[in-house]
């Protein structure tokens, strides 16, 4: 991200927290890690 591009950053935010809502998050994890990056 570009320092101040406030708007992608909420854009990026705002996806991140969807796929962690819907379950994807959880999938993609799951393939292609061995520990979640958020600790959980």
């Amino acid at each position: 991200m570009r320092k101040g591009d406030s708007a992608n950053v909420a854009r990026l935010s705002a996806a991140i927290d969807a796929i962690r809502t819907n379950g994807k998050y959880q999938q993609v994890m799951a393939k292609y890690f061995a520990f979640d990056i958020y600790g959980e």
